[in-house]
């Protein structure tokens, strides 16, 4: 009879054990997944209905196929595109490759959902909202990027926002290196 017992109870610790490391092994499983790259969550879909700039549009943001003026313009963070004569610090003429880096952002942007991802400080002074625009929810590359990479936009940084600094000036690094856009001074 103690034989049986102990057959009993050395098969349920095994069982126990099985069943301790089945869980362990789902648990990890899934920490590991939510820090392998899935697809980001925390990005927030909008139209874009008109682009200003190089660094400035306006995203249908409610939903309504309407500006909500300034709250849905956005302007994109970590760079300071060249301005056009339309702009509030335009003298009257565009400034090199102002219209490029507008056409730029046209083409990638107008009138397609694109994909806002935040940084600390959400609003500047003029209550426009400060995001880097992505053109799918997962993409790991911004058109914020995009255009410091292409010379059409150099990188500015205004704290408490930082988000993706080093990247930028290295991009800013590179197409300065590579004479692009603004960068060479002979277009």
């Amino acid at each position: 009879m103690d034989a049986r017992l102990v057959a009993v109870f050395s098969s349920i610790s095994r069982m126990r054990a099985l069943l301790s490391a089945c869980l362990l092994t789902v648990l990890l499983s899934a920490c590991g997944s939510a820090q392998s790259g899935e697809p980001k969550t925390d990005r927030t879909a909008c139209k874009v209905l008109q682009v200003f700039d190089g660094d400035t549009l306006a995203c249908d943001l409610n939903h309504n196929g309407k500006i909500n003026k300034p709250r849905e313009y956005i302007r994109l963070l970590g760079i300071d595109a060249p301005e056009t004569r339309y702009s509030r610090r335009g003298d009257g003429e565009d400034e090199p490759y102002a219209v490029e880096a507008t056409d730029f952002l046209a083409k990638k942007t107008l009138g397609k959902t694109v994909y806002l991802e935040w940084d600390r400080e959400r609003r500047d002074p003029y209550d426009r909202s400060l995001a880097f625009i992505h053109l799918r929810p997962d993409s790991t590359e911004s058109v914020n990027a995009m255009l410091v990479k292409r010379g059409y936009a150099s990188t500015l940084f205004i704290p408490p926002n930082g988000k993706y600094r080093d990247e930028f000036e290295t991009l800013e690094t590179q197409a300065r290196q590579q004479r692009l856009g603004i960068w060479n001074p002979t277009p």
